[in-house]
């Protein structure tokens, strides 16, 4: 379905021009292809990268609780040592994830 002139007038303007400007003056992608395919073009590239972000997140999060775990024992959350280098909001955020958790439970 092609958009009318006027709704990608107000769907442009509702993105912000400055956000625009980068689809404006992109190359390479043919003399047809106006600033919104491009970022519709771009929106599409980046969702196909969710998954593998998805995987990259739980792979860096598995090695730090690993990390974790090697100097401060396997229930590392609860343990004085790892909470005393934490500064006082991040030691209250650590606080806060661990209301009602069983201790021990880092899986």
């Amino acid at each position: 379905m092609a958009l009318s002139s006027h709704q990608i007038t107000v769907i442009t303007s509702t993105l912000s021009p400055a956000r625009m400007g980068t689809y404006l003056s992109a190359r390479g992608f043919g003399a047809e292809a106006t600033a919104l395919d491009i970022y519709a073009w771009n929106a599409l590239v980046s969702g196909a990268f969710f998954s593998a972000l998805h995987v990259c997140e739980i792979v860096v999060r598995n090695a730090i609780s690993h990390a974790l775990e090697l100097k401060y024992g396997s229930s590392w959350p609860w343990d004085a040592g790892f909470e005393r280098t934490l500064s006082k909001w991040y030691k209250g955020e650590l606080q806060l994830a661990r209301k009602g958790i069983p201790i021990g439970s880092t899986g």
